[in-house]
């Protein structure tokens, strides 16, 4: 779809048999010697802590946990600092079920503290954590650190009807938009004519952003996820029934994107709410 501007074209080494199965050998021996499970294993986590939305703190401010949970518990049994991009990594741990949650050092202020909250209900449990029955990895474990959980709100302002005025969120891993449509309009084959909300944001960290649109009932809304010169479709939303729309897609650190929401013919006001995992 176009909102009034055309749409780009998308541009060995030899080792004796004989070797190989000695060395098989003596490994199973080992292996079935051991008779205890797995030891340390090829098992990862990685992911990153958004540095991006923290004013005033560095990598070397936070501490990354890697958490088992057991019937009896949780138990942190592994830390590490992020890189200065705020990247972490866990490797070489047990089967298990395991989780991440972060902290800012102590004396550091304001305090930070997150976790990877799988199921987004604000409670690191269980729920929240990978279980590793065989050798798996795991990326973009991403945990968003917070203080007070921010205001997270943000108002549709006009005019934002085109690339080049789209309201700028900056970086950001969550936001929810409360917006109006207030006329809408359509010209074949693919372009809106009426009122169009475009919003420009970039992602805090590589991972899966979902975008969801919903609006009074009796309307009709579309939504429509481009790139940052607002030529390029990258996701259309699909409708998850009357009034609600979704759409989602993998994203990569720092890619920078523009959102639309328009109407063809019966505008309304709406929430939109795009996040990034």
């Amino acid at each position: 779809m176009r909102f009034g501007m055309p749409t780009a074209k998308l541009i060995t080494m030899k080792i004796r048999p004989l070797k190989i199965l000695a060395v098989a050998l003596v490994a199973l021996l080992l292996a079935c010697a051991e008779g205890t499970g797995p030891s340390a294993s090829e098992n990862m986590i990685s992911g990153a802590v958004n540095l991006a939305e923290l004013s005033g703190v560095t990598s070397t401010d936070i501490m990354v946990y890697l958490v088992e949970f057991h019937t009896s518990g949780s138990f942190r049994v592994d830390s590490i600092s992020p890189n200065y991009t705020g990247e972490y990594e866990f490797i070489g741990f047990d089967f298990g079920t395991f989780g991440i949650e972060a902290s800012t050092r102590s004396g550091t202020y304001p305090f930070y503290y997150g976790f990877r909250d799988g199921n987004r209900d604000g409670v690191f449990n269980i729920q929240d954590a990978v279980v590793f029955a065989d050798y798996g990895h795991i990326y973009n474990f991403n945990v968003p650190l917070y203080g007070e959980f921010p205001d997270t709100v943000r108002y549709e302002t006009e005019p934002n009807d085109d690339p080049f005025s789209a309201q700028n969120f900056g970086i950001i891993h969550y936001v929810r938009i409360y917006g109006d449509v207030s006329s809408g309009g359509f010209f074949p084959p693919d372009q809106y004519i009426g009122d169009l909300d475009l919003f420009r944001f970039e992602s805090v960290w590589r991972g899966y952003l979902t975008a969801e649109l919903s609006w009074a009932s009796g309307a009709d809304l579309d939504m429509f996820l481009y790139d940052a010169d607002g030529n390029n479709v990258l996701a259309t939303a699909a409708s998850g029934g009357h009034g609600y729309e979704r759409l989602s897609r993998s994203v990569y650190r720092g890619e920078e994107m523009i959102l639309l929401v328009a109407s063809v013919d019966i505008p309304s006001s709406y929430v939109l709410t795009i996040r990034i995992d």
